[in-house]
């Protein structure tokens, strides 16, 4: 990861996260997305978005934190 890319992650914006992030996983999911069969009507998230939020999601929380203050603790 080049230094200037690891910079903006440290100290950008959600704005800047989502938009590094958006961009490696549509790259990603563009070269594997043929293998996903998506029956049913168009969805409104496109599948990088969703994985890009998830991701994120992930980054910037301490998920485990956050499933026991939601009261789901059987589950973290």
């Amino acid at each position: 990861m080049s230094e200037s890319l690891k910079d903006t992650l440290e100290t950008g914006t959600l704005e800047d996260m989502l938009t590094i992030v958006f961009y490696y996983v549509d790259e990603f999911y563009q070269k594997v997305h043929s293998f996903v069969d998506r029956p049913g009507p168009q969805p409104t998230f496109t599948d990088s978005e969703v994985i890009t939020l998830s991701l994120v999601n992930h980054m910037v929380t301490n998920s485990e934190t956050a499933c026991r203050a939601a009261g789901a603790v059987q589950l973290c």
